[in-house]
């Protein structure tokens, strides 16, 4: 069985106390922009992996006391059997061994959900300023629409006026090519009625008995 422990597994857990002095490089992602820059990549593995080391060090513990209430028993049934003190001996230790490693074990996971129900707390309030953030768009985005709207009305009213002011001058440029056409043929009529005039003053004139 491994000799592993959750004390080094600590560090892998991104203790502030335990954790390296150098920080990561990597910058931010688009994807993920409340992750710490020197958070460690996939924690959940190394979660599970202490987790793992918790149970073994729990199964192991358990074997020992089965060991010594083996012993204790076939003592008790056999008076007269010997029985070794350094097996009970060494298995108090380990049973004192695997305590303190499995209280270190649940201190480590106590500081890792810390952290996690803090990273929590900050993720919560950074959906709650977007959230705010939303209404207020949201609300910008009505005032815009609202706006579009009213610009919208006014160039219809624009519009309307504009297409008037066309048709009054469509009626205008046919009024006056009306009126054109009625003075041009006015001032052949003149020109003809004052040409047949001077023929008949001319006529006259030739034909008067001074001529």
């Amino acid at each position: 069985m491994s000799t592993h422990t959750l004390q080094d597994v600590n560090i892998d857990l991104g203790t502030p106390a335990e954790t390296s002095e150098t920080p990561s490089a990597k910058p931010r992602r688009w994807w993920n922009p409340f992750q710490r820059s020197d958070a460690p990549r996939r924690p959940w593995l190394r979660r599970g992996r202490a987790l793992e080391e918790l149970r073994a060090e729990h199964l192991k513990l358990i074997e020992t006391i089965e060991q010594l209430n083996e012993r204790i028993s076939a003592r008790e049934d056999n008076p007269s059997m010997e029985l070794d003190p350094m097996p009970v001996i060494r298995g108090i230790e380990s049973i004192s061994s695997g305590q303190a490693k499995i209280s270190e074990s649940l201190e480590s996971l106590n500081g890792f959900m810390e952290r996690a129900s803090a990273s929590g707390e900050r993720l919560t309030e950074a959906v709650s300023q977007v959230d705010q953030t939303l209404v207020a768009v949201q609300g910008t985005h009505s005032e815009t629409v609202g706006a579009l709207g009213q610009v919208s009305d006014r160039m219809d009213d624009v519009t309307l006026r504009f297409e008037t002011l066309f048709d009054r001058m469509a009626e205008s440029e046919k009024s006056l090519a009306e009126d054109y056409r009625k003075l041009q043929h006015r001032t052949l009529l003149s020109v003809a009625a004052i040409s047949a005039a001077v023929i008949v003053v001319l006529s006259l004139f030739m034909t008067a008995p001074w001529a």
